[in-house]
């Protein structure tokens, strides 16, 4: 099991913090953006989509970090994505 936290931060204002838990699943939608898809039953899941410019950041980030000398094996699947459902 992968879990997820996501981290709300604002000065002046306690720290929320956000446990996701279930199967990780990493894809690109058909938009090209970055998706992380945690399944946590057959029929809930929550996913985080990055907009192209994020998912062009975490991409150029691997790339800096690993370079030539280590190699990444990226799994994509494609997702049917609703357009209404795209935040940006």
């Amino acid at each position: 099991m992968t879990g997820i936290e996501i981290i709300k931060r604002q000065e002046g204002y306690p720290t929320q913090k956000e446990q996701l838990h279930g199967s990780l699943q990493v894809s690109y939608n058909d938009y090209g953006h970055l998706v992380l898809r945690l399944i946590e039953y057959n029929d809930k899941d929550n996913l985080i989509v990055l907009s192209q410019e994020a998912t062009s950041r975490v991409i150029s980030f691997i790339s800096n970090y690993f370079g030539d000398k280590k190699s990444i094996i990226l799994n994509v699947q494609n997702m049917n994505v609703d357009k209404n459902d795209i935040p940006f």
